[in-house]
């Protein structure tokens, strides 16, 4: 299993992403494109580099904070303007048709809730072949607790991104002290609080898988 760390460093405090994904044998990754606003096609022994972005409320993503209307993209103005002062975006990448872990750490997360008064949503996004590619935009913070976990699956067409799907849990199984949020459960402040040296008491992570086809049309395989 590698591991691999992405830092950026924003309103003074990192925010720390370790991803971690096992690496195909003789893996070598021909992708050049570590900007996640270029177009970047792709085999299943490449990278692809997505762009993470977090912010306070989720209307902060939509053209003027109306649910109702388009999402704003990270790669255009007004959005990357004001990422740049009140947002924070991280990079990493990945290898294609490798089910990936992305963990936000423990330290970092306390800075996120700090910084945005306990409310935080994030954005992925990744330029497909003539324009960016949005995940939704994901609450997973709250004044209640963090969401543990997302899942999203990403899919190519013939090497180019074409669009991401989450894959949420519907809050079928959400424990007794848990509450919904977008479709997904909260764990409780209190358990993260409660031991803040134990970074599994209080953690936020995203699920990456893969489909569709890769620019020989070699299918993708890992969802």
């Amino acid at each position: 299993m590698a591991t691999l760390e992405a830092f950026i460093r924003v309103l003074g405090f990192h925010i720390i992403l370790i991803t971690q994904q096992k690496f195909i044998q003789g893996y070598v990754d021909q992708n050049t494109i570590y900007d996640p606003c270029k177009s970047q096609p792709t085999l299943i022994q490449d990278a692809i580099t997505i762009g993470v972005a977090f912010i306070g409320d989720i209307t902060t993503w939509y053209n003027n904070s109306d649910v109702r209307s388009n999402v704003l993209s990270p790669c255009e103005a007004p959005l990357a303007d004001k990422l740049t002062n009140i947002g924070f975006i991280s990079i990493f990448r990945p290898q294609i048709d490798q089910l990936t872990l992305l963990n936000v750490v423990h330290g970092s997360l306390i800075s996120l809730s700090d910084t945005f008064a306990q409310t935080v949503s994030l954005l992925l996004y990744a330029q497909g072949m003539n324009t960016t590619i949005l995940a939704g935009p994901r609450s997973f913070m709250n004044s209640y607790g963090t969401v543990p976990s997302f899942t999203t699956i990403i899919h190519f067409q013939n090497g180019f991104l074409k669009n991401f799907t989450w894959k949420d849990d519907e809050c079928l199984d959400c424990a007794q002290s848990s509450m919904c949020l977008d479709n997904n459960c909260v764990d409780p402040q209190d358990r993260c609080t409660a031991d803040s040296t134990n970074s599994s008491s209080c953690h936020f992570s995203i699920n990456l898988a893969f489909s569709g086809t890769d620019r020989k049309k070699k299918p993708l395989q890992s969802w």
